[in-house]
Formats: C-alpha cells, sequence, structure tokens
C-alpha cells in the first residue's frame, strides 16, 4: 500500500511547478501521483473498506483535473479532454449529478472546448454547470461568477449578445 505522503508531496510539487509556470515538470509530477494512485486502487480492489475506496477515487479524480489543467495550459487539449472527462465521470459518480465538483469538471471540459473552438459543446458544458452551480451557491461566490463571465464571453464570441447581456444581468 502506499503511502498518501507520497502523493501529497508529488501533487504540491505539480502545483508549485504549475505556479512557476514550469508544466512539463507540473506534467511530470501529477501523472506520477496519478500513478501511485492507480497502483494502491489496483491493491485495494474491491476488498476495500467503502470510505477507504471513495477517498481514493476522490483524489484520483483530483489527480486526473490536475493532470488535465497542466496538459491545457500547455495547449494539448487533446489529453486534457481525456483526463477532465475521467475526473467528470469520477465526480458523477461518487458525488452525483448535483455535485459542486461535478459542476466544476464540467466547466473545466467547456473552457478546453471554447480553447479548441467547438462553442456548442463549450455553450451546454457552461449552461449545465452554471445550472448546478446556481442550486448549489450563493449569487456572489466567486466560482458561480467564473462560469457567468466564461459562458458570457463565447456567447458573445458566437454572436448571441442578446443572450449574453440576459446572462450579465443576472449577475
Amino acid at each position: 500500500m502506499i503511502d498518501l505522503k507520497d502523493w501529497l508531496k508529488l501533487q504540491e510539487e505539480g502545483l508549485q511547478a504549475c505556479g512557476n509556470k514550469k508544466y512539463p515538470q507540473a506534467e511530470l509530477a501529477f501523472a506520477e501521483a496519478l500513478k501511485l494512485l492507480q497502483e494502491q486502487q489496483k491493491e485495494l480492489g474491491n476488498e476495500a473498506d467503502l470510505d477507504i475506496q471513495k477517498g481514493v477515487k476522490e483524489k484520483l479524480a483530483l489527480s486526473f483535473n490536475n493532470l488535465a489543467a497542466t496538459y491545457q495550459l500547455q495547449g494539448k487539449y487533446g489529453f486534457a479532454l481525456n483526463e477532465y472527462i475521467k475526473s467528470s465521470e469520477i465526480y458523477r459518480r461518487i458525488r452525483g449529478e448535483n455535485s459542486i465538483e461535478f459542476a466544476s469538471s464540467l466547466h473545466n471540459l467547456g473552457m478546453v472546448y471554447a480553447a479548441k473552438q467547438e462553442y456548442q459543446q463549450a455553450e451546454e458544458l457552461f449552461k449545465r454547470s452554471l445550472s448546478i452551480k446556481e442550486k448549489l451557491l450563493r449569487a456572489t461566490n466567486p466560482e458561480l461568477q467564473a462560469v457567468k463571465d466564461n459562458l458570457a464571453k463565447l456567447l458573445k464570441k458566437t454572436g448571441k449578445n442578446e443572450e449574453a447581456e440576459k446572462l450579465s444581468s443576472k449577475i
């Protein structure tokens, strides 16, 4: 069984490297952290306590998310999508479709689709994320505001100015 301190250390290294814009270094740290968790998950199998399994899965979702963000920052959008999808699916299964974590993962996916200029997919994901976050967060929450801002920018970019203005008036 792995020591989760090793995973945490790699996560911290990755975050620090990202903060210093050393994305290849961050990518390596996050990939190694993910590998540790995947090994632990194999070791645990179905025999482990459900709380332990859930904890490992939450860390897996976070690890996929962090690796995806690093890919995204490097313009590796295909890789980013794959990892964000994995993260999103784990959050959907362990937290549910009406959770902040799932909504945030949808927003992250939307950001990648927007960067790839696949605006229809991005819009759908932003709207779905916004719908969930509006139910769970206060109107002044920065997470909610970020989704609204990104959706409004996308709507303006795609010529849906009226819809963007309506969204802005809700802010």
